[in-house]
């Protein structure tokens, strides 16, 4: 009896190529089903889609006995990348609206990670391998008939493990000697390559440390893919490639992985770590045997580390005596840091795309603080490459550097605040105590919200909110339409121009706004002119009563309930879906909004110029309201629902205001 491929796809369709659609009930008669989770944002995996499809093409191409096939896992944020993505696969793939069962296939086959290749048995269901990826690599074309033994070869090893027969009888040390491991009881299985940035740089240099704390407890078998690196420690080693395909059942051994063996109670050796490399760099020695319970004891252990190193932060402590230098290259006296109110260390770099958008934000603000009188400093503390970048990049910033060549005390300062990832600004009061890590929140806030304690911005809030309020009694004294926020930050910024009915927007976190009107026939039309559109995305166009979107997640056209238009990725927003319509848009450049509630269509208009029928046969609830969605770098906008539009409204249409 087959395996019921709907208890891990649900009864829909699965996706094939040019949108054909696919029985999941199909699948049965396959032997293996490999789900391939993804995504187009992720590099690795746009790195690792390429040969797969090469290697499944070949497979499909060579008459193999073994009958299997690849299903496509979507983690894309939207349904235009997950189209743009799946154009470039060769398999099927779980439809993207299926988010239910994409969800519970991610928890089922715990993936923590993309991109991860899971085989398993199409007769079963049960999993053959984890390792698809590994296994894809090592024996390309014949990765289908490999992934079937791959169970077989899994309890091979497994025997093997215990009593590390599956080393062979060729274990070194660094001078030749044939080794004894089986007294052992924690072996560290080391597989690395001099060619590995990972490994040689990061992994080896903690392993090594690690080692010489723990050699009294346990030994390290090193399998280098390189010959020459056959003596490079003071551990064992094994020939290269020895085991590599028992190994590679029980998980992934390309370089850096480090595998640990350890006793258990019944004296053989067992798996405890697949792969213990990033809790060897996080914690070395403090979390062996790197298991869950050694990773704990070392992540407590580093944040009593940190504690105390944060302690030399009062006053400054652990600057003193360090060169800081002002944007004229003056000296910076630490005593002056002393009589700030806040004080932020910017952990930036001149090669992160993310950190050169930011800086000019954070300086305009730094600028904006000096002039209001703001007792505020900024300590930039560089990830740059070499001095020439760090030069380069500090002469953009008019706050203090940290000298470059504090290179041990940059490293410090990571630790002591957590610093994972870049750009990131951590803010400290005067006395160098810390306040918050996610100071990045600080551009959008404003200068008017300094020193950003808890009271300033609710202070700040309130009077924009207030501000808000007014706005609207000036709309409705008018005449106007009024427009409200839906969602997003209550500083993105939408301004009424009085008396024009229109209204200026500026988004800054996936703000969505509605029309506090309603339409239930008719065709009407509204236009927006496209101020600063370069860098961001927009969903704009018409909304049901139904609609509900969720602050930093759904916007227009992500639900049954809205219709909208995106120029930036150009495309149309529907039904939960995206796909390819209209024309790119630029800055300066208007476009019109039309909606058919008698013939239940929408249509977009760029510069006067209909882009055709963008929705037909639209079902809506009650009625229907303007709706605009937009986040971005300086993204602005104006909607204009007066008659005194820029391009003649379209025939039999009245605009929105009227």
């Amino acid at each position: 009896m087959s395996f019921d491929m709907s208890k891990l796809f649900g009864s829909a369709d699965l996706v094939g190529q040019n949108g054909t659609k696919v029985s999941a009930k199909s699948l049965e008669s396959n032997d293996v089903i490999f789900l391939y989770f993804s995504a187009h944002w992720c590099p690795p995996c746009r790195g690792f889609t390429p040969q797969l499809a090469k290697v499944y093409k070949e497979f499909k191409a060579s008459g193999s006995d073994v009958k299997a096939e690849v299903v496509f896992v979507s983690g894309d944020r939207d349904d235009a990348s997950f189209r743009e993505y799946f154009d470039e696969m060769p398999w099927l793939a779980l439809s993207y609206d299926q988010r239910q069962v994409n969800r519970a296939l991610n928890e089922k086959f715990e993936c923590e990670g993309i991109p991860y290749l899971v085989a398993v048995d199409a007769k079963t269901g049960e999993v053959l391998s984890k390792q698809g990826r590994s296994i894809v690599m090592k024996h390309g074309k014949n990765f289908a008939k490999f992934a079937i033994e791959a169970k077989k070869l899994k309890a091979q090893a497994e025997k093997g493990i215990k009593d590390l027969s599956i080393l062979g009888s060729n274990v070194t040390d660094e001078n030749g000697k044939s080794v004894d491991l089986s007294g052992c009881e924690c072996v560290v299985v080391a597989f690395g390559s001099p060619s590995n940035r990972g490994w040689a740089q990061f992994v080896k240099p903690k392993l090594l440390e690690a080692y010489d704390t723990l050699k009294d407890k346990m030994n390290v078998v090193y399998v280098s893919d390189d010959a020459s690196e056959a003596k490079s420690g003071p551990w064992c080693f094994i020939p290269t490639g020895t085991s590599a395909d028992l190994f590679s059942s029980l998980g992934d051994v390309s370089a850096p992985t480090l595998m640990v063996l350890q006793k258990n109670s019944s004296g053989e050796f067992e798996v405890v770590v697949e792969d213990a490399s990033r809790a060897v760099y996080d914690f070395g020695s403090d979390a062996y045997p790197w298991n869950k319970e050694g990773v704990m004891n070392g992540r407590a252990k580093a944040e009593e580390k940190r504690k105390e190193m944060a302690k030399k932060m009062h006053n400054f402590d652990l600057l003193k005596g360090v060169s800081l230098k002002d944007s004229q290259g003056n000296d910076v006296d630490i005593d002056a840091l002393k009589k700030k109110d806040v004080v932020g260390l910017y952990f930036s770099a001149h090669w992160c795309g993310p950190c050169r958008g930011f800086t000019p934000q954070l300086a305009k603000l730094y600028k904006e603080c000096k002039s209001k009188g703001k007792n505020f400093e900024i300590i930039f503390v560089s990830s740059d490459r070499d001095q020439s970048s760090f030069d380069s990049y500090f002469s953009e910033m008019p706050w203090v550097s940290l000298d470059f060549k504090e290179r041990d005390l940059k490293g410090t300062l990571s630790e002591i605040y957590d610093v994972s990832g870049i750009p990131t600004l951590v803010l400290l009061n005067g006395d160098g105590t810390e306040f918050d890590r996610e100071g990045r929140k600080i551009v959008s806030l404003g200068a008017d919200c300094f020193p950003w304690d808890k009271a300033a911005i609710q202070k700040a809030n309130e009077a924009k909110k207030q501000k808000q309020l007014e706005m609207i009694k000036k709309a409705e004294k008018c005449g106007d339409v009024v427009l409200k926020r839906v969602t997003g930050s209550i500083d993105g910024s939408l301004s009424y121009v009085e008396g024009k009915n229109a209204y200026d927007v500026n988004c800054k976190a996936f703000d969505t706004f509605c029309s506090e009107s309603t339409k239930s026939k008719g065709k009407w039309f509204y236009e927006v002119n496209l101020v600063s559109v370069s860098n961001g995305i927009a969903q704009i166009g018409f909304a049901d009563d139904k609609f509900n979107p969720t602050s930093g997640r759904e916007g227009v056209g992500d639900d049954d309930h809205s219709w909208g238009m995106d120029g930036n990725r150009v495309c149309k927003w529907g039904n939960s879906t995206a796909a390819k319509y209209g024309e790119s848009w630029k800055d300066g450049d208007v476009l019109g909004c039309a909606i058919d509630l008698d013939d239940k269509y929408v249509e977009f208009y760029l510069n006067g110029k209909s882009m055709g029928k963008a929705f037909e046969k639209i079902s809506f609830d009650t009625s229907i309201r303007v709706a605009l969605t937009g986040h971005g770098q300086d993204y602005k906008y104006s909607v204009n629902f007066s008659k005194n539009t820029k391009f003649p409204v379209p025939a039999g249409f009245k605009t929105w205001g009227e």
